[in-house]
């Protein structure tokens, strides 16, 4: 019975779970937040424990919080105690990225990667080596997609379309229609409980430029070409028709009167309230989901897959958001062995491979989740005393850290992740396929966004003074509100900095 029992044990961890001729290992590891998956006074849970066990290591966290976190990032790089792993950290192409490269704060990658072979498949992303110092790489990308097309489902619009269907209304498909069918949700009592205190259009939090609404182009902060200058589209005069229709918008009562005064998810909560028709957002299910899930709380009488659908904009000028597969970073300090960098890539390497995305982010395969006839995923976990299943995290704290570290595995599996309603995946699923084939991919060049100039550090312009413009209420037009912004931005280092950056180009022949 004891062997019996050993077996099973040892058949509930990834395969090769236990390290063989390895010396074991201390590694410090800092990430946003790591000490909840290291809870006081607790034993580590099983899949912390079986990663340990599978390299031979313990894991020893250095936390760090939201606030102040660049500061105590930059004492440990002064005192040469940075974390071994030091993760979660947005700085790529910053001064501060520099300057660790170049004071040798950080290690170079190993040039021969053959032997971690899903790091090596990463490390070639052209936005991975277009921040290269010397033909050598100084980070480990923490992937949010691993086809960066999926970005274009983290900027949408969910609107009620049991409101269109009680107004007989059409689906709006264009800015115009759009705008009709706020002025019918503005007017029209959709609701049908007199309409106070009914929002048209609100937004949760992304900038204006962002590309919530795509079909003026593109607009975002990344550098393109316009004409043979290479500039930031969210301060060009291209941007003007995008602003003016949330002017307008906002002049008629159809956008949100208070939108300077939200806080960041007030919007979401609005919509799952049932006050707000068109809620501009994150589209793909992860981010679905959070509305859900504020929704079967606020309403739990009204199916939310009757009432909620996503706007399926058209047009030639509707352009998909995108950015770099990787959001932040992974470093390696100079202090690091080479015995113990082998051991830190070695666990990135499997934190990056299928087998463990699927066991930090599901568990453990016939204890955890098992497979469906169709090879879906069902999770099996024990429910809590109000009758809910558990979330992993909740078993085992230790995969929440396990999933951030190398990858956002909360988005990289969104689509086939079980904990969202198969109605959501479908949903998004559906759009994506469609904006995949109908919009225009802008095809930004990594090689310029990454270009280290001294202008770039200097640049002080924000995007988010385009609010001032959207909530201008008098007679002046958006064109002069606009080049009161330009001068701003001028002075504040945009002019001289795309100067630089057309410069630089050309130097590289684009």
């Amino acid at each position: 019975a004891l062997l019996l029992a050993a077996l099973m044990a040892v058949s509930l961890l990834p395969a090769a779970a236990f390290a063989q001729g390895l010396e074991h290992m201390d590694l410090t590891v800092s990430l946003w937040d790591i000490e909840n998956s290291f809870p006081e006074g607790k034993e580590k849970d099983a899949i912390l424990k079986a990663v340990e066990e599978k390299f031979n290591v313990t894991f020893l966290p250095m936390n760090i919080g939201w606030d102040g976190d660049q500061e105590k990032m930059n004492v440990w790089a002064a005192s040469n105690s940075l974390p071994d792993i030091t993760g979660g950290i947005d700085w790529v192409g910053s001064g501060t990225f520099q300057a660790w490269v170049e004071d040798g704060v950080v290690r170079a990658l190993p040039e021969d990667l053959s032997k971690y072979p899903n790091i090596a498949k990463y490390i070639e992303l052209p936005e991975v080596k277009a921040y290269q110092k010397g033909g050598r790489n100084y980070f480990l990308p923490r992937m949010t997609y691993q086809d960066p097309s999926y970005w274009a489902m983290d900027r949408g619009m969910l609107i009620r379309k049991d409101w269109l269907e009680a107004l007989g209304l059409a689906m709006p498909k264009t800015p115009e229609e759009l705008k009709a069918v706020l002025e019918a949700f503005k007017t029209g009592n959709p609701s049908g409980d007199d309409g106070v205190g009914l929002i048209p259009m609100a937004s949760n939090g992304v900038a204006f430029t962002g590309m919530n609404l795509p079909a003026f182009g593109y607009t975002d902060n990344r550098w393109v070409r316009h004409g043979e200058e290479w500039k930031m589209a969210c301060f060009e005069a291209s941007a003007l028709p995008l602003i003016d229709y949330y002017r307008t918008l906002f002049k008629e009562g159809l956008y949100d009167q208070d939108f300077a005064s939200r806080a960041v998810n007030d919007a979401q909560q609005l919509f799952a309230n049932g006050r707000l028709g068109v809620l501009l957002k994150q589209v793909s299910p992860a981010h679905v989901k959070k509305v859900y899930d504020l929704w079967v709380v606020a309403q739990p009488d009204k199916s939310f897959f009757n009432c909620v659908a996503i706007v399926p904009l058209e047009g030639e000028d509707c352009y998909q958001f995108q950015e770099m597969s990787y959001w932040s970073e992974t470093y390696i300090p100079s202090a690091v062995s080479d015995e113990k960098m082998e051991r830190i890539l070695s666990i990135m390497d499997y934190l990056y491979s299928e087998e463990g995305m699927k066991f930090v982010t599901f568990g453990f395969e016939g204890e955890d989740y098992h497979y469906d006839e169709n090879g879906n995923i069902v999770l099996t976990l024990p429910v809590n005393e109000q009758g809910k299943m558990l979330q992993v995290m909740d078993k085992y704290p230790g995969a929440q850290f396990l999933g951030d570290l190398a990858q956002w595995n909360g988005d990289l599996l969104q689509y086939i992740n079980p904990n969202i309603p198969q109605e959501i995946r479908d949903m998004c699923q559906a759009e994506y396929d469609r904006r995949s084939a109908a919009w225009k991919y802008p095809n930004l060049d990594w090689e310029i966004a990454a270009l280290d100039l001294p202008e770039k550090v200097d640049m002080t312009a924000r995007t988010q003074d385009w609010a001032s413009v959207v909530g201008d209420t008098s007679d002046r037009t958006t064109e002069e509100l606009y080049q009161e912004k330009l001068a701003l931005w001028n002075s504040q280092g945009y002019e001289a900095c795309w100067k630089a950056v057309t410069e630089a180009a050309r130097n590289l022949g684009k």
